[in-house]
């Protein structure tokens, strides 16, 4: 019985923590992916192509560890702007992960160089 509470305690605990952070997965390019944009060049952060899962999923491969973020006033919503740019500049810094993808709740978000600068 006192294992059992224990247990729960800690699940609360880990819960808690899951509901107060943003989660993020970092991304490094593939040859694919640099030819393509490359090639096509960028068009801001509303182009269809780039921002569209198709081509997330298949310029990038998973690098690094994921990047958690506490909600605070700036990054309340993990997949508004000002959360996304935190954790592109995490992955890139920490990581060395320079994919302009980062993905959280299974969506993939496209924030380029000129976002974050």
């Amino acid at each position: 019985m006192k294992e059992m509470k224990k247990q729960q305690a800690l699940s609360e605990e880990e819960e808690k923590k899951t509901q107060n952070t943003c989660f993020f997965e970092c991304y490094k390019d593939t040859q694919w992916g640099k030819n393509f944009r490359q090639t096509r060049g960028l068009f801001g952060v509303n182009d269809p192509i780039p921002v569209s899962q198709l081509a997330a999923s298949q310029s990038t491969k998973v690098c690094g560890f994921p990047v958690e973020l506490k909600r605070e006033k700036k990054c309340e919503e993990c997949g508004k702007l000002p959360c996304l740019i935190k954790a592109r500049m995490k992955c890139h810094g920490s990581f060395g992960c320079k994919s302009p993808y980062v993905a959280t709740g299974g969506i993939a978000y496209f924030v380029p160089k000129t976002v974050v600068i």
